[in-house]
């Protein structure tokens, strides 16, 4: 009988477990997992400085602005990349020789709003009827959510499934928990909240 293994990467287990049935939830869940730690500022600042030395001209940003972007970037790659990428077209677009402290805090803004863009696109149509129920009347616990919920959609999934999809989007910086498991609530991400560049 021959024997096989089956290896999942996910930068997100809730994503991945939200979209499989729940039988099989169970047995990935008792599965071996290898988990990652989130980037640290050299890390990422190794990662930017890669891309600058080969898709810009020596001199157009700063060693400091790196680290700027790395420590705004809190551990995460892509809004790290996001946020350089978006810097150098604005510095590009304005014909600036290098990139200003004022063009990366406006590339901040503006990585951090395509990457929620890019998260939302990414929802399910009924994961995306969750999200505009929080968006319109939250803060709200799970049990409410799910009850506006159930009347929103014609074949509603479980509660279990909606609490998958809540702690999805809190996880995707959609929504943010307050409270234990027994009084949490949801409500949207307050992007004025975000870590600011210093």
């Amino acid at each position: 009988m021959e024997q096989f293994a089956v290896i999942c990467i996910a930068n997100k287990e809730e994503e991945l477990f939200s979209r499989v049935d729940d039988r099989l939830v169970s047995r990935l869940r008792s599965s071996e997992h290898v988990r990652m730690d989130k980037y640290h500022n050299e890390q990422l600042y190794d990662i930017l400085s890669a891309r600058t030395k080969w898709g810009l001209e020596n001199g157009v940003i700063t060693d400091k602005q790196l680290y700027q972007i790395a420590d705004a970037a809190a551990g995460d790659a892509r809004l790290a990349i996001g946020m350089l990428r978006s810097a150098a077209s604005t510095a590009d677009r304005e014909n600036h020789e290098e990139i200003t402290n004022d063009i990366l805090i406006n590339a901040a803004e503006d990585a951090r709003a395509q990457i929620k863009q890019k998260s939302l696109d990414s929802l399910t149509p009924h994961q995306r009827v969750v999200y505009d129920i929080v968006r319109d009347h939250g803060p709200l616990g799970p049990s409410e959510i799910h009850d506006r919920y159930t009347e929103a959609v014609d074949d509603p999934r479980t509660k279990r499934t909606v609490r998958t999809y809540l702690s999805k989007m809190a996880q995707y910086n959609l929504l943010e928990a307050e409270g234990t498991s027994r009084d949490r609530e949801y409500s949207l991400v307050d992007s004025a909240a975000a870590s600011p560049m210093s």
